[in-house]
């Protein structure tokens, strides 16, 4: 696919997204400002009492955006290239079952457990999560930014309280797949973090 084709099926486009498409409006001027003040669809026009083609291209695309980053796991390869190991919850029929039991989301599995016992320093002062919750895109677009971050700022921390991280931030960040923010209280439990805030 050339770039011209690419560019032709882009769904992103804000000059088309947020421009008003609605014909003779009763106050032109207002509509731009009324669309600025909210994520709703407004001022996208209709064809008769439905969406016009535009518009209901517009939304099955988002539709289709939020399918693929609500269904599909984070790419192995970001989680390799960060030296994070995965560990799992108590969910075991995949993103089916973890968007109709959500508290399976919030315990670790008991193989987990094992694996963070195992794989991670001891009462650690800081213990980072990564966990996919809901969607798997949000934490590719910013995983490789926050993780490095937050790692050097723990790093830093560390010096200034002439403390040294046991063996390297590496060892101490987890990646957890299909899970809540609380599971992240049981991992510092399991880890035997003493402060802990999610």
């Amino acid at each position: 696919m050339d770039d011209a084709q690419h560019h032709a099926i882009s769904i992103d486009l804000p000059e088309h997204r947020y421009t008003p498409r609605i014909q003779n409006a009763q106050n032109p001027g207002a509509l731009p400002a009324l669309m600025a003040s909210t994520t709703a669809r407004i001022g996208v026009a209709r064809a008769g009492p439905r969406y016009n083609t535009f518009a209901l291209l517009l939304c099955q695309g988002d539709h289709a955006i939020t399918q693929d980053a609500l269904m599909r796991d984070v790419d192995q390869h970001v989680l390799d290239d960060l030296d994070l190991f995965t560990v799992h919850t108590k969910v075991t029929g995949g993103k089916p079952e973890y968007l109709l039991r959500p508290d399976l989301g919030r315990q670790l599995s008991d193989a987990a457990k094992h694996t963070m016992r195992a794989q991670c320093t001891p009462s650690p002062n800081i213990q980072l999560v990564v966990g996919d919750g809901l969607s798997a895109a949000a934490v590719e677009a910013n995983v490789r930014a926050m993780l490095p971050a937050l790692r050097q700022g723990a790093e830093a921390a560390a010096r200034r309280r002439d403390q040294h991280t046991p063996t390297g931030a590496e060892d101490d960040a987890v990646s957890g797949q299909r899970c809540e923010v609380e599971v992240s209280d049981v991992v510092a439990n399991v880890r035997g973090v003493s402060h802990f805030q999610s």
